[in-house]
């Protein structure tokens, strides 16, 4: 990518530090001559094809790793030596998400004195943090990400380590700041590491590194431009328009609907299960790790009519809950036409939404869901919701994610999520949907008052009485 300033060892421009042209050929990323490469890693050009995006070079090649050894060693000039305010981020594409610690870069690791700085991913978790004081931020990789590129990024602001995946904020974490450390960086491993390099396993391209830390809004930027869209950031809304809704599927479960589930930590607990008339995930109860999510994933539907789309579900839940804090929950995401999924944010439910927010399992942690007890468990209830604006000739395809800590399910019975059925409706008139290019919409009803709330995006609204809504992209 061109546009982020002339990298050189040691020398700061517009905020931003990378290692010397001769070791990474040009600015876009890893194409040309390459010094400091060994073992199983292939970098050179030609080479592995990075991003196939419009905002890469057609040249552009990557680096790819086998998870066990090779690796790029960068060196600590003084420019990349510094604390406080951080940015790291690069393009990867993970070919698994076993168990293992797999950096995608770091500074260190050293115990001269002890000292660390990782953006890396952990099993099925992205992690950037400091060790061994100062503070970190999780959070979980999606199914599609193996296989595929995204765009991970990591800041410190002097207050917050945050985390994002393709231009969107999906952690942060309240800590102390990194330390310094006498090591060098790797790129796909640990720097000046000769035991336990932690070798990324897939590839990785366009590695940064910025002394301050990027907002949402230029960590969002940098993605716009590397996918090719130039255009307004700012959130825009339009009026769907249908002929009424009508009847675009009605699943009973006779059989299981052509749904398929995933687990990265598969368990008879976790995984989600069709038992001949619904589909149903009863919670983890017996330790298996802090993170068991499950995906539950629809077919491909085919709509017929223009307009907005809206899922009528059947189910009921019980989700672990001590009083206080939700430890487990349920939550519904939705993709267009084969593109990625996107949350269904709380304000699109008409009836029967999310009743809490998770904070405890790591996939939903932070996101409204349904959680603890559905409302007269353990009959089934009727939740409804505005999916998203179509044309005829689009696909649809919906996601159940049931995410559980790793102990103690719901404290009703069953315990768990089931799905006893659904509808799709297509055609709907005079709904509004409101998006923007990349980030997350918050929202608020007094535009002079009270606080910003994440909303979600794109957030489709149906009509009707209720107060005037204000959207804003997320700082």
């Amino acid at each position: 990518m061109s546009g982020l300033g002339t990298w050189s060892s040691g020398v700061a421009t517009a905020n931003a530090y990378i290692i010397t042209v001769s070791q990474l050929g040009r600015v876009r990323g890893f194409e040309g001559a390459v010094v400091g490469v060994s073992g199983a890693l292939i970098m050179a050009n030609p080479g592995p094809i990075g991003p196939q995006f419009p905002g890469f070079g057609a040249d552009n090649a990557d680096c790819q790793y086998d998870g066990i050894s090779g690796s790029l060693q960068v060196g600590n000039p003084p420019g990349l030596n510094f604390v406080g305010q951080m940015t790291v981020g690069a393009w990867v594409k993970s070919s698994s998400t076993d168990p293992s610690l797999h950096n995608i870069l770091a500074h260190g690791f050293t115990t001269s004195p002890n000292g660390e700085i990782q953006l890396r991913r952990y099993g099925t978790q992205y992690e950037f943090g400091s060790w061994p004081t100062g503070g970190g931020v999780a959070a979980a990789v999606k199914p599609e990400d193996v296989g595929s590129w995204v765009f991970i990024v990591g800041t410190y602001d002097g207050s917050n380590w945050r985390l994002y995946r393709n231009g969107v904020l999906i952690g942060t974490t309240a800590g102390s700041g990194p330390i310094l450390v006498n090591a060098g960086w790797g790129i796909g491993a640990r720097g000046d590491s000769t035991t336990d390099n932690r070798i990324f396993d897939g590839e990785v391209d366009e590695a940064m590194i910025f002394n301050k830390a990027l907002t949402g809004q230029e960590v969002c930027s940098l993605y716009n431009r590397a996918v090719g869209y130039l255009g307004s950031v700012e959130p825009k809304a339009r009026l769907l328009t249908g002929t009424g809704y009508s009847i675009l599927t009605n699943e009973t479960f006779v059989t299981d609907g052509g749904f398929t589930y995933f687990t990265a930590n598969s368990t008879p607990e976790t995984d989600w299960s069709y038992t001949s008339t619904s589909w149903y995930t009863p919670g983890q109860n017996n330790s298996f790790g802090g993170d068991n999510a499950t995906f539950l994933t629809s077919p491909p539907y085919t709509l017929t009519k223009a307009g907005a789309v809206k899922l009528v579900l059947n189910h009921r839940y019980s989700f672990e809950n001590d009083g206080v804090t939700s430890y487990d929950g349920g939550a519904i995401e939705v993709s267009i036409n084969g593109g990625g999924f996107v949350s269904v944010p709380a304000i699109a439910f008409d009836q029967n939404g999310y009743n809490g927010v998770v904070g405890g399992a790591l996939t939903l942690f932070g996101r409204p869901a349904f959680t603890v007890d559905s409302p007269g468990h353990p009959a089934f209830i009727t939740s409804s919701c505005t999916l998203a604006g179509a044309q005829p000739g689009d696909t649809i395809r919906i996601r159940f994610i049931a995410d559980y800590d790793n102990n103690t399910t719901g404290a009703g019975t069953p315990s768990g999520w089931e799905i006893d059925g659904f509808q799709l409706l297509e055609g709907g008139n005079g709904v509004v949907a409101v998006a923007c290019p990349c980030g997350t919409l918050q929202q608020k009803t007094n535009v002079v008052t009270g606080a910003w709330t994440d909303a979600g995006n794109p957030v489709v609204l149906q009509p009707g009485p209720g107060p005037q809504r204000f959207f804003r992209v997320k700082p």
